[in-house]
């Protein structure tokens, strides 16, 4: 009879254990789940947010180096404006699942006599929903 009791004791106590491990190993693989769609999501933004970034300082570079496109920014500030080939498939999304734009302006800076100017370039995205926005701002000198 003694024999039977620690049997089934013995069974009850290796249930409950298994409902346990059950419960540990469900809240483990849960918090994981959760954890690696979180690590994904800031990697993907990081990703955007660096595409901006770079497609921001090409654009503050180009004014820099390229009369034509200085003057172009002068004539119609905040504009959309062409890009390389390159750099527009990248500003157009081809190279990523997000959808980037960008606008440059120019503001003379007062007692600089034209000689200098303040930019600001802007990209925009979409990005699970929600507007994302990066902004660039720096002097640039007159390069014509």
């Amino acid at each position: 009879m003694e024999r039977g009791r620690a049997l089934k004791s013995r069974r009850a106590v290796s249930l409950v254990e298994l409902v346990l491990a059950l419960g540990v190993a469900a809240v483990v693989l849960l918090t994981l789940a959760v954890f690696i769609g979180t690590v994904h999501r800031n990697s993907r933004e990081g990703k955007s947010h660096s595409i901006g970034s770079t497609l921001a300082v090409r654009m503050l570079e180009k004014l820099h180096s390229d009369p034509d496109f200085f003057e172009q920014v002068l004539e119609a500030p905040g504009s959309r404006l062409e890009l390389t080939e390159r750099q527009q498939f990248l500003e157009e999304g081809e190279l990523s699942a997000t959808k980037f734009r960008s606008r440059v302006s120019l503001l003379s800076i007062p007692g600089s006599e034209d000689r200098y100017f303040d930019a600001l370039v802007q990209v925009d995205w979409a990005e699970s929903g929600r507007q994302r926005s990066l902004k660039v701002e720096t002097y640039v000198p007159d390069p014509r």
